[in-house]
């Protein structure tokens, strides 16, 4: 009998959790978002375009998102500041506000805006003109943002910094490839 009761609680909580906010568009739970890689290439593939639907489930993502995962997920956000900036400059917020009230968290960290915003696309995978055609484009958009926006732009102006002493200094090899806008 009990354990009747126990797989009952745990179907219901199943359930719940399945149909909460904590879920895709399509209703589809977080732990198949990330141990699907069709479902998540599409989920990577909405963040990366900016989809406003997708990008209020990130924080739910980041709590469990596997280490593999890490670098295509905030590479996806950096692209989206582009396109939804002011949505995505709230997710972030928003992830920073759990690290605030979390603590420090290894994956957590990775989406914060410290981290998109002061990383930028790959210089050893881009070449130059990719870059700081970003860069531009992004500064735009982060202007036209407000506050929130010139936050991250203030981030972002470190490692432009730094990228420009590194290339001065010979220090910088390029990529070959062309980031598509």
């Amino acid at each position: 009998m009990k354990s009747c009761l126990y797989c009952l609680l745990f179907l219901l909580t199943f359930i719940n959790h399945a149909m909460s906010s904590d879920t895709l568009n399509k209703k589809v739970p977080i732990e198949h978002i990330i141990s699907n890689s069709d479902v998540f290439d599409e989920f990577i593939e909405a963040i990366r375009n900016g989809d406003k639907n997708e990008l209020i489930i990130v924080p739910h993502i980041v709590e469990v998102i596997k280490v593999e995962q890490i670098n295509r997920l905030r590479d996806a956000l950096i692209h989206s500041l582009l396109i939804s900036t002011t949505d995505t400059l709230n997710v972030l917020k928003g992830i920073d506000n759990k690290i605030n009230e979390e603590g420090y968290s290894s994956f957590k960290d990775n989406f914060g805006t410290n981290s998109v915003c002061a990383y930028l696309i790959n210089t050893d995978q881009y070449d130059r003109n990719s870059f700081f055609e970003y860069y531009a484009k992004v500064k735009l958009k982060l202007l036209q943002s407000g506050r929130q926006g010139n936050d991250c732009l203030d981030l972002m102006n470190s490692p432009i910094a730094e990228t420009l002493y590194e290339e001065k200094n010979g220090r910088l090899k390029w990529g070959t490839e062309t980031y598509l806008f």
